[in-house]
């Protein structure tokens, strides 16, 4: 019997567009209210999903029904900073801190302003943001902004901004090592290597012997034009790492640094220290025929003995024989006990 193939089925709508059509829906019935919850929902789904400029849409539909004192300005401002709009994201935030700080909406305000500083990380927005939260009196909400800035500015490696909230936690927290570390690379990425060097050294004060802080130094070296200095401190990474079992790692140096400086003598003596053991020498196996036979004409003297059997010769040794400092005294051997040696 034939088979037909079914027709293909119409292209189902997504959630996010059905949500938008019910919202449009409620609102050409003169719904306003349950359009604007429609589109929050349409809105939150898409930002969970990491989809922001559909929630883009949906929160910019929502300002425009409640106006611009909407405190939703700052949801629109936040999407387009996370859909990479950052200097449009900057505008809009600023707009929403101005119009919340005008209501006394304190915290909606501090809240836009910390993302526009985000979005525009400049030293000057962040050094706004905190004056508010100091004029506030809110120190640990300050340390918790800063910790949270410093982690998404460097992942965005937006420098400027990144060295200045790290700075700014380091006046409280001088001894923060991931902090310290964090700086450290940032430095070493705009080629500012006097600062680099210095918060090396700070890293080295807090953990002495730390891997990656003493590896970044060399480098450091090496830019300044100090590459027997930098191939030292490799020699140096490199004997620690070899006595922790980490070979390959040490090699990796040990190449690293005979690349800075090829006749360091401590890199050469540690390269030498990774080649193979040589390989045992066969042992030389002798004949019987090989030995020589025993001759003992030079010390001993045969003389006739009056034991009862005729075979028994008595050998008695002629003097006192010195070898080296060793002395044997006099002694006598039977000649057939001689024999069986």
């Amino acid at each position: 019997m034939a088979r037909y193939a079914s027709p293909p089925l119409p292209q189902q709508q997504s959630d996010f567009e059905v949500h938008m059509a019910q919202a449009a829906s409620f609102l050409a019935q003169g719904q306003t209210a349950p359009a604007i919850g429609m589109y929050r929902t349409a809105a939150a789904r898409a930002e969970e999903r990491g989809n922001f400029r559909n929630a883009l849409r949906a929160y910019a539909e929502i300002v425009r029904l409640e106006g611009p004192l909407s405190d939703t300005q700052l949801k629109v401002g936040e999407m387009q900073y996370r859909s990479g709009r950052r200097r449009e994201a900057a505008a809009t935030l600023d707009h929403a801190a101005n119009i919340a700080l005008q209501h006394g909406r304190v915290e909606v305000g501090l809240h836009a302003y910390r993302l526009a500083a985000l979005a525009e990380p400049t030293p000057a927005r962040w050094r706004q943001v905190l004056d508010w939260y100091i004029n506030l009196g809110k120190h640990g909400e300050m340390m918790k902004c800063l910790e949270e800035a410093s982690t998404e500015l460097f992942r965005d490696e937006a420098w400027d901004g990144f060295v200045f909230v790290a700075e700014q936690l380091l006046e409280h927290r001088p001894t923060d090592v991931a902090t310290l570390r964090m700086l450290m690379r940032a430095h070493l990425q705009r080629k500012d290597l006097h600062r680099a060097a210095m918060t090396i050294q700070r890293l080295l004060d807090e953990r002495p012997g730390d891997a990656d802080a003493l590896e970044r130094m060399a480098e450091t070296f090496a830019e300044l034009g100090r590459k027997d200095k930098a191939a030292e401190v490799v020699a140096r990474l490199a004997v620690m790492l070899s006595q922790q079992a980490s070979k390959d790692e040490a090699k990796r140096l040990v190449e690293r640094g005979l690349g800075w400086n090829p006749n360091n003598a401590r890199l050469l003596s540690v390269k030498r220290s990774f080649d193979p053991p040589p390989p045992p020498r066969p042992a030389v196996r002798t004949r019987d025929e090989d030995i020589p036979a025993l001759d003992l004409s030079e010390f001993v003297e045969v003389v006739p003995g009056d034991f009862d059997e005729p075979d028994y010769t008595m050998v008695r040794e002629l003097d006192i024989l010195e070898v080296s400092e060793l002395t044997m005294v006099t002694k006598q051997f039977n000649l057939r006990d001689l024999a069986d040696l």
